[in-house]
């Protein structure tokens, strides 16, 4: 039998970030695992730890299909995996339709906007936590292009009120230790 695919992610991933040049947190694997703690489900947790290796382009969604990984985990990743071609709205419309990359997208702008991480915030810092606050509200309450109101990103595991459970968008996000927006 293979490698299960979580330890397949963490290697793939810490072979990325080792070669990373930035020197700031989201360049360090420790990122990508905090990321992976905040979501539920397997299938979340691996776009999590696998979130941002296609954006420097030295790792390809093919070669994430050649190492086993499920359709659903590639298109996730391809949805939430920044184009140097598109405009933010196209960037925001394709992470809103694809569930898994909406659920982790929210836990890496929650984790990205957490002041409390970082022990001296800069204004930098303060701006980066107001801008990720900006796209986590357009992402969980926004619409689509075609105008369609969104539900919770959290729908893939857990039903939203109008579906018939009492769960809300903001019970959801405290599961994160998150407020509501």
């Amino acid at each position: 039998m293979g490698k299960d695919l979580m330890n397949i992610a963490l290697e793939i991933t810490k072979k990325i970030k080792a070669n990373d040049n930035k020197n700031d947190d989201d360049s360090s694997v420790e990122h990508n695992i905090a990321i992976s703690e905040m979501v539920k489900h397997k299938n979340e947790k691996l776009v999590a730890l696998l979130h941002d290796v296609c954006e420097d382009k030295s790792f390809t969604l093919e070669q994430l299909e050649e190492k086993g990984f499920p359709k659903k985990i590639v298109l996730a990743l391809d949805a939430i995996t920044p184009r140097d071609d598109e405009t933010y709205d196209d960037y925001i419309n394709r992470v809103k339709s694809n569930k898994l990359a909406l659920a982790v997208k929210i836990a890496d702008l929650t984790y990205g906007g957490d002041l409390s991480r970082i022990k001296n915030p800069t204004g930098k810092d303060f701006n980066r936590s107001k801008d990720y606050a900006t796209m986590k509200r357009e992402l969980l309450l926004g619409k689509n292009k075609n105008g369609a109101v969104l539900n919770s990103p959290f729908d893939s595991d857990i039903k939203t009120p109008a579906i018939g459970n009492s769960k809300t968008t903001s019970d959801n996000l405290n599961r994160y230790g998150n407020k509501p927006l």
